[in-house]
């Protein structure tokens, strides 16, 4: 009988022991489903917290630099600045040719000395007579069933003429005068007719055209300040860029019997200018 109870003891006894270990099982599982459950709602909350990309990208701007006064604006401005010219500049050619050598260039050198003591009568100063190439050919004949030979010669003398004048009124007039005194002195070509400034005024139209640029990337900076929603600081570096010019060009071929004084009316001379500005952000 004693044997008996004491068997029943230790059953009973393994068998609470048992129960505990499954209940202790359950627990575990509970408390792990209960903190996997707290985990997934943080989760939840900490992503509706979370900026979207925009503002995160824009947090890591803020933080590289343009709260910090280490931010730039790089920006490139743009202008111009048109005058009326008073300058006039002609590319003249004396064209001769011939059979014989020395007669051609004689002829040249004929024609040519008529050409500049011509312009000097209507005012043009030697200084701005000059000679800009001077070219001697042959020119061959191509006999048939027979090798080439010099049939004559060729002779170009080109010439650049300037003439500057105080008011534009007299700028068309002035240079067909010009003209009309070369083809009188045996010119046959006029290569090209330029409306330009002189040094002096394309200097003081340069500064224009620059100081138009400057206010131009200025206004362009101002304005991406304010889309950014920061303001401008200052100048950090300034560059500037080339200047580039319109003259107003034509040109003109005559026979050297012509007998006319063309006039003509020049167009405003335009410079361009750029700059490219870093500001720096505040």
């Amino acid at each position: 009988m004693d044997r008996m109870t004491g068997n029943n003891s230790r059953v009973g006894g393994k068998y609470r022991e048992g129960v505990l270990i499954v209940f202790a099982f359950f627990g575990i599982i509970f408390m792990g489903l209960i903190l996997i459950d707290i985990f997934t709602e943080e989760n939840k909350m900490n992503s509706d917290r979370m900026p979207s990309p925009e503002m995160f990208e824009r947090g890591m701007i803020d933080k590289r630099g343009f709260e910090n006064n280490n931010g730039i604006i790089s920006v490139q401005g743009n202008g111009k600045a048109s005058s009326e010219p008073n300058t006039v500049l002609i590319s003249l050619e004396i064209i001769v040719e011939g059979d014989d050598l020395d007669d051609v260039s004689s002829e040249s050198s004929k024609i040519y000395r008529s050409l500049t003591s011509s312009l000097k009568r209507i005012g043009i100063e030697e200084e701005n007579i000059e000679t800009n190439y001077y070219n001697v050919n042959p020119m061959y004949a191509y006999p048939e069933n027979e090798s080439p030979r010099i049939d004559g010669y060729r002779v170009v003398h080109a010439i650049n003429v300037k003439s500057t004048v105080k008011n534009y009124d007299e700028l068309g007039k002035e240079s067909g005068k010009i003209v009309d005194t070369a083809i009188r002195a045996g010119v046959i070509s006029v290569g090209n007719i330029q409306f330009v400034l002189d040094e002096e005024s394309e200097e003081k139209l340069q500064e224009e055209a620059l100081r138009d640029a400057i206010q131009n990337a200025e206004r362009k900076g101002e304005y991406m300040a304010n889309e950014l929603d920061i303001r401008l600081g200052e100048v950090k570096s300034v560059s500037e860029g080339a200047y580039t010019t319109n003259p107003d060009m034509m040109s003109l071929r005559f026979a050297a019997e012509a007998d006319f004084a063309p006039s003509f009316s020049p167009k405003d001379y335009e410079v361009t200018a750029s700059v490219s500005v870093i500001f720096m952000t505040k």
